[in-house]
């Protein structure tokens, strides 16, 4: 519940405070960092003993970070590229098998266009 109000009044700040200056010739930066965790519990069924065992866990965490930047073209259309950068880190159940943690990076670019539409209009 705290995350979720959190998220809705840094939303509200944001959108308040973002007076877009999309006029020719403007420029953007921009820097855009995600957080995320996953947790399971899962069922597997045991073909060797015929049963059925609840104690799988695994946990998923995951984050990444990625600036930005544009150039407004004309009026209301930019152009720009981001970099990203991410990381993963997931534990597995030692039941499940023999490896108990994996983790995995990864860069990523990206070169994007983008139109304005502004509700003021």
């Amino acid at each position: 519940m705290y995350k979720k109000l959190l998220l809705v009044v840094l939303s509200v700040i944001a959108l308040q405070s973002a007076k877009a200056q999309t006029e020719k010739g403007n420029q953007s930066i921009g820097l855009s960092f995600s957080v995320d965790t996953k947790s399971s519990n899962t069922s597997y069924y045991n073909s060797v003993s015929g049963t059925y065992n609840t104690n799988a866990k695994g946990k998923q965490t995951s984050f990444s970070v990625a600036p930005s930047y544009s150039y407004f073209i004309a009026d209301k259309l930019d152009i720009g590229t981001s970099l990203s950068y991410g990381q993963s880190t997931t534990k597995y159940d030692p039941a499940l098998s023999t490896a108990t943690k994996s983790t995995s990076k990864g860069f990523s670019g990206n070169i994007f266009l983008r139109k304005y539409f502004l509700y003021n209009d």
